[in-house]
């Protein structure tokens, strides 16, 4: 039985702002992978290779220009579309809650 309401559908702004915090939290996943290799090779006395600190800073830099592009669509999602802005927070929340109890904890820069 339908009580009349119709289920929200988030704009392509909103799915793309998503989308644009999802390549943000690959980023980083493969910044901290690499960086915990090359943390326990250095533990067993193998220092990183200047491939490696390439790598490294390379990943971080690419991280940061996501980081700014999740940011930029999202500040412009709140100023065009608060409902959409708010489905993505809604969303947002709801990921990151699903990942914590699931043991996926985003990483930070304390790990």
């Amino acid at each position: 039985m339908s009580d009349g309401s119709q289920q929200f559908m988030p704009s392509h702004a909103a799915r793309e702002t998503w989308q644009a915090y999802l390549h943000m939290e690959d980023g980083k996943r493969r910044y901290f992978d690499l960086l915990k290799a090359v943390d326990r090779a250095e533990d067993g006395g193998v220092p990183p290779s200047l491939v490696d600190r390439a790598r490294l800073r390379e990943l971080l830099d690419e991280h940061g220009r996501r980081v700014r592009e999740f940011g930029r669509r999202a500040t412009q999602l709140a100023r065009t579309d608060a409902r959409a802005h708010a489905w993505l927070m809604d969303h947002l929340r709801e990921w990151i809650e699903q990942a914590a109890e699931d043991g996926e904890g985003r990483e930070s820069c304390t790990d």
